[in-house]
């Protein structure tokens, strides 16, 4: 099982540590990512914590992003929690010319975020998205 512990706070900066990373997935694999979530904010709040996967070389007709899990968690102010998220080699699967399901090998970037990672979801004071590299074989 692979693990990827990351820190990632509500307001403010973030912060990202121990990340582990497997660096062989196969059709069979599965594996664990979790981050923890600390809410630095003034008051109790909602966060809904999102997993994104991106194909680092991707094609012009392969998304920018895709989201493939989500949390919702309630955090009391100065408080923080635990969300993990459980995914497998399906996560990083295409649909190719034939209307197929594919796993196409190569290097994929996981990101924990509170928005989806594009320039536009990025504004001044936003928690800065935790990032690990996948290679597909």
């Amino acid at each position: 099982m692979l693990r990827c512990n990351a820190v990632f706070f509500l307001i403010g900066s973030s912060n990202c540590s121990n990340i582990f990373i497997r660096k062989k997935i196969t059709s069979d694999s599965t594996f664990e990512i979790s981050a923890d979530v600390q809410n630095t904010g003034k008051s109790d709040g909602d966060e809904v914590v999102q997993l994104y996967i991106a194909k680092e070389d991707r094609s012009k007709d392969d998304p920018a992003c895709s989201l493939r899990a989500f949390s919702r968690v309630s955090i009391k102010q100065g408080a923080g929690v635990h969300v993990s998220f459980k995914l497998d080699s399906h996560a990083f699967e295409s649909i190719n010319g034939e209307g197929e399901s594919v796993l196409v090998p190569g290097t994929y970037i996981v990101t924990i975020a509170d928005a989806a990672p594009l320039p536009c979801s990025r504004k001044p004071g936003a928690a800065v998205p935790v990032t690990a590299e996948i290679v597909i074989y």
